[in-house]
């Protein structure tokens, strides 16, 4: 059987990370719903579920992610974090 491998390339993690929890302020903010990337496929703003059922979303630059931990599913951002917009849907 063949051994997997697992890519500890930062830059692909973040932008293949949904589903994570994410993290800031020794808090829990919420789960990222979707990555979005730029035309080279860097990662360029997260959009996350937060709140009590999930229905409000924010949207938060890649830019705030201090590290991405794939085997733990957890992304923890700067404190305090910038959020771009605050939607609720």
């Amino acid at each position: 059987m063949a051994a997997t491998t697992v890519r500890a390339d930062p830059e692909y993690w973040l932008a293949h990370c949904e589903g994570f929890r994410v993290e800031g302020d020794a808090r829990r903010l919420g789960l990222v719903e979707e990555v979005c990337c730029d035309r080279a496929g860097h990662a360029d703003l997260l959009v996350l579920r937060t709140g009590r059922f999930g229905r409000r979303r924010l949207l938060v630059p890649a830019d705030e992610v201090m590290s991405v931990a794939p085997g733990q599913e957890r992304v923890v951002v700067r404190s305090p974090v910038r959020i771009l917009a605050s939607v609720l849907h």
